[in-house]
């Protein structure tokens, strides 16, 4: 069982973009399915205000072997890549836009083979304050960027 708050916006992988600062990140299979076959979407999440940088943290992330979740941190997958994760790669625990991107953006790229299907990622959305200093975009002791999540079943929700 997974919970949610009641005033998150919830976003599932879809092509096109949305400004968001506070939600839950799905698969296109939202919070209960598994992703489809076949599928590749290009989805950008901007944060609120262009002052902020936007943040993900992954709670579950479980892809079949030939599947991958691409990152890139700004607004096109033309921007410096963040890495590609599948089932061998997994998502870092928590990923953000770097202090040099002037839109805050990251954005994603998921690419599923046909005959293949999996659970796919539950991810919380938030945004952090842009830092003054290119220092900033260092891990601090609470942000441990090298825990990774595969599977997670219980009781997430966005404070957690």
């Amino acid at each position: 069982m997974i919970a949610v708050p009641i005033n998150a916006q919830l976003v599932s992988m879809s092509d096109g973009s949305v400004n968001i600062c506070e939600g839950m990140f799905f698969d296109s299979g939202g919070k209960e399915h598994n992703y489809g076959s076949d599928e590749q979407f290009t989805l950008t999440i901007f944060p609120e205000k262009a002052s902020l940088l936007t943040r993900l943290i992954f709670y579950e992330f479980d892809l079949n072997e030939d599947d991958y979740l691409a990152v890139f941190d700004g607004n096109s997958s033309r921007s410096p890549s963040l890495g590609v994760f599948n089932k061998e790669n997994p998502v870092p625990k928590s990923i953000k836009a770097s202090n040099r991107n002037q839109t805050g953006s990251l954005t994603f790229v998921f690419h599923s083979f046909s005959m293949s299907s999996a659970r796919g990622w539950i991810a919380d959305i938030n945004c952090l304050e842009r830092q003054s200093d290119e220092l900033s975009n260092t891990p601090t002791a609470s942000e441990n960027v090298n825990e990774f999540i595969v599977f997670v079943s219980g009781i997430v929700d966005s404070n957690h």
